[in-house]
């Protein structure tokens, strides 16, 4: 480089505010940006507020480009250009954060940046290009109690020691009165008026014998719970004021965190931030730049056109997509070869901070004692049952004192299986019993002995040996 253009690039970066820097009372009225050696007729006047007068500035820090305003002028391909930006418009407002990087309005067949690693020649276009990943790859500052916490997901945290159960006293509600025996016959009658495949005269001339009453018990337990994990996030630094991590103070606990569900009882994911976490860094995937090189045209600001194959003829005519030429603007950058940078938004920095994830799920288990060995267990789920017994509390005791000693046990299998997982904290949990009541119904027609059974609260009917069922079918009615 020559002296000349070294002494230029000295006197463009001191026209920057460095941050906490006053501004001067006469700046430099030449647009950050701008290619040394540029001519002085490309250059705009900055107002009377000594910034350049394309730039607007909003109560976030954030420029936006006026549309009534002369575009700038970008320098002849291959000139040497500025290496802090090639278009960095500044304001007084921004100088404290370095400025936001904002795209060239417009398009051009100049470059405004030449990138020492583009290609020598222009690569074919494809729409389909994807813009790379950028990971941090810098070392961050410890944080007490998230020594291991990365840009990666952790894994889930384990909780802290679970509450005591409550110790409230069982009390089981009494079983329904049993179905008398006309009242079991007139639920037949139904039963069959709505099966065209069953006879009506055997439930005509049938005699009811006996009522045989039993009931089943179904046992249910659903726990709510929350898992946290942990992982460091960044967000562009958009000129708000952050509360910078300090070493004297010590961030709360992964579980000490605020982080309560939306809704109970429903499946959920939550993120927030934890306090005192937060760290500045210059963007890493620019570099502090607020660009990147376009990834469609390799920082060159043309591809080859992809409809004639860089031969600029269809058939005997010109090309109507690149008009002859063979090459066109990248459609991505529109000629500039330069990109917002996708991590800071052109911010050129980044808030690190420390981000506690929760996902709320509910655990369920349930137990169904069916006393009757000939009736099918399955028609008894999710038929509608008599509430015997609900509780819902933070933590719930086993059953101990129910009739039925096999639904205690199940009860204690349950909870003790739900708590096994040390990840999971339980926020809040409710088991419920039901009754649902079965009548076997014992009936004789022309010296035949049969039976069917009513059950559930809507009296339901399942007769398999019902007699004059044509199709052989072994209906139930739902």
């Amino acid at each position: 480089m020559s002296e000349t253009q070294s002494g230029n690039n000295a006197a463009l970066e001191s026209t920057i505010p460095l941050p906490g820097t006053p501004e001067p009372s006469n700046p430099d009225p030449s647009p950050v940006g701008v290619a040394i050696g540029t001519p002085t007729s490309h250059h705009t006047t900055s107002n009377q507020h000594g910034h350049d007068p394309r730039v607007q500035s909003d109560s976030n820090n954030t420029m936006e480009q006026d549309a009534s305003a002369p575009p700038l002028h970008p320098p002849p391909y291959g000139a040497a250009v500025s290496t802090i930006s090639p278009y960095v418009p500044m304001s007084p407002q921004a100088s404290s954060t370095g400025g936001r990087w904002i795209a060239p309005p417009g398009e051009t067949d100049t470059p405004s940046f030449v990138w020492p690693d583009a290609p020598d020649t222009d690569v074919a276009d494809n729409d389909k290009a994807r813009e790379p990943t950028y990971k941090p790859t810098q070392a961050f500052k410890a944080i007490v109690g998230y020594e291991k916490t990365t840009i990666k997901e952790s894994e889930p945290v384990q909780r802290p020691q679970p509450p005591q159960p409550s110790s409230s006293q069982q009390q089981f509600k009494g079983e329904a009165a049993g179905l008398a025996e006309e009242d079991a016959h007139k639920v037949l009658k139904a039963f069959v008026g709505k099966k065209l495949c069953y006879g009506k005269r055997p439930v005509e001339e049938m005699e009811i014998k006996d009522v045989a009453h039993s009931s089943a018990v179904h046992y249910s337990l659903e726990t709510f719970i929350e898992c946290r994990t942990t992982k460091r996030v960044h967000r562009p630094m958009r000129g708000e004021t952050y509360p910078l991590h300090r070493k004297d103070l010590t961030p709360s606990g992964v579980w000490q965190v605020e982080n309560p569900p939306d809704q109970i009882w429903a499946v959920d994911e939550k993120s927030i931030p934890v306090p005192n976490t937060s760290t500045i860094e210059t963007c890493h995937a620019c570099g502090g730049k607020g660009f990147n090189k376009c990834f469609r045209c390799k920082g060159r600001g043309k591809t080859t056109c992809k409809h004639c194959k860089a031969s600029g003829k269809k058939g005997s005519n010109p090309c109507p997509y690149c008009h002859g030429n063979g090459r066109q603007r990248c459609f991505r950058c529109n000629g500039w070869a330069c990109i917002s940078c996708s991590v800071c938004e052109g911010y050129r920095k980044l808030e690190f901070y420390i981000q506690i994830t929760s996902n709320f799920k509910v655990k369920q288990g349930d137990y169904l004692h069916n006393p009757g060995k000939k009736f099918p267990a399955k028609l008894l789920k999710d038929v509608d049952g008599e509430m015997l017994f609900e509780e819902e509390n933070q933590m719930v005791s086993p059953l101990t004192t129910f009739p039925t000693q096999d639904v205690n046990t199940q009860s204690q299998q349950l909870l003790q299986k739900q708590l096994s997982v040390k990840t999971e904290r339980v926020l809040l949990q409710r088991h419920r019993v039901k009754g649902i009541p079965i009548a076997e119904v014992s009936y004789t027609w022309q010296t035949k002995d049969g039976r069917y059974w009513v059950y559930s609260m809507d009296k339901r009917v399942y007769a398999p040996d019902y007699p004059h069922s044509c199709c052989c079918c072994r209906c139930v009615i739902l």
